[in-house]
């Protein structure tokens, strides 16, 4: 690791607050500001890129704020990814975070126009098969956009179950309504 202020055991630590904990975030970044730029080569992944996979916009801006590079995954789960796109096509098949494809965070944006943004780009096939990101997370708007463009929800599970079992389990009724108008 570069020379920083802080371990990688720190590091380590923030990338894992920032999968959920904005409090935590901000008292770290308090602390060592530089933790912003954190990275775990283990997991191939970020600070942002751990809010972003996590669809943790408040995290995710907090880190752009503070200094972190923006990342094309986390881009697509917020307004910054057109101009990338538009320079460069096939960034629409990248990775981010633990490799997750930028389509899985496209579909975590529940944006339908960050979708067909990636989809006018060519990752049909990506985001459709990415579908089981924005139903686990009850993202409505991009699960009922998937939909209308041909995803099939009817083989995915989540934690090796049936994903209507576990949305029932969870108590989300309102993601098992949209997949019945879609059966």
């Amino acid at each position: 690791m570069p020379d920083t202020p802080y371990t990688q055991e720190q590091a380590n630590q923030f990338i894992i607050d920032a999968h959920s904990d904005l409090e935590k975030v901000k008292a770290q970044v308090a602390e060592t500001p530089e933790l912003v730029h954190a990275y775990n080569p283990e997991t191939i992944e970020s600070a942002l890129g751990a809010a972003g996979h996590m669809a943790r916009r408040d995290i995710a801006q907090f880190l752009l704020d503070n200094g972190a590079e923006l990342e094309l995954a986390t881009a697509a789960m917020t307004d910054h990814v057109r101009e990338q796109l538009e320079a460069d096509p096939q960034l629409a098949f990248s990775g981010g975070a633990h490799n997750i494809p930028v389509a899985a965070h496209a579909n975590m944006s529940d944006d339908p126009a960050m979708l067909q943004l990636l989809w006018d780009h060519g990752a049909e096939d990506l985001l459709k098969t990415q579908i089981a990101w924005p139903i686990g997370f009850n993202k409505l708007n991009a699960t009922r956009w998937l939909l209308e463009h041909g995803a099939d929800a009817s083989a995915v599970e989540m934690q090796g179950k049936p994903i209507k079992q576990v949305l029932e389990a969870r108590g989300m009724t309102d993601m098992l309504a949209l997949l019945a108008e879609f059966e």
